[in-house]
């Protein structure tokens, strides 16, 4: 980041020297085409997260108030930074821009946002037929963990992964149930009847609430 310091800088200033020159002769126009032009080059590429410490931090001219002028880019960037509580859901749009008084790069928050489309970050694999027999842990169902820190199955998304293990009547020990859900808490003795091994198909789970996808 800081290697496109001194271009940005000296590009910056080239442009406030120019406003300077133009103000101290009564003459109160924006800046020259070419000037922009140059200033515009100079920042050609650049990420808009770059910007910010290196040339806003030290503005070349005294300017209480940018005002937009010319559009150098427009960007969309990750709220998170902003926005904990964003989770990377949405990004808001920024505009960089050159001031119309001092032609300073600097730039501003449009207030318009958009959904950020999860990416699949892990995928787990249901166990093939062949392998359940020899399997510590049967995999019943593939699933994903998502960059949103929600999990999927190929029909439904989920909040929550839970581990859940408990043993049940006369078993010599212990089985853990793994479960992809939009409850937050389920019992073991829910687990278990959810499992297929309850007669009352109300202690099943909806689809859209639950799925089980391994067994251990």
């Amino acid at each position: 980041m800081k290697k496109y310091a001194g271009v940005i800088l000296v590009a910056a200033i080239c442009v406030s020297l120019a406003i300077a020159a133009l103000i101290a002769g009564k003459n109160t126009e924006a800046p020259s085409d070419e000037a922009v032009s140059e200033t515009n080059a100079s920042m050609e590429g650049k990420n808009a997260e770059v910007l910010p410490d290196e040339v806003i931090s030290e503005p070349v001219a005294s300017c209480t108030s940018h005002t937009p002028w010319n559009l150098i880019t427009t960007e969309w960037v990750d709220a998170k930074k902003d926005d904990p509580a964003s989770n990377g859901h949405y990004e808001k749009e920024i505009v960089w821009a050159l001031c119309k008084d001092c032609g300073t790069p600097f730039f501003y928050e449009t207030g318009k946002e958009r959904a950020i489309k999860p990416s699949i970050v892990n995928t787990v694999e249901k166990t093939p037929q062949e392998l359940i027999e020899d399997a510590e842990e049967v995999i019943t169902t593939t699933y994903y963990e998502m960059s949103d820190g929600t999990w999927k199955t190929d029909d439904h998304t989920y909040q929550h992964k839970l581990v859940i293990s408990g043993r049940l009547n006369n078993a010599v020990r212990d089985i853990t149930y793994t479960i992809l859900s939009n409850v937050e808490n389920i019992t073991f003795e829910q687990a278990w009847k959810a499992s297929g091994l309850s007669s009352n198909m109300d202690d099943y789970f909806k689809i859209e609430d639950a799925v089980f996808v391994a067994v251990k």
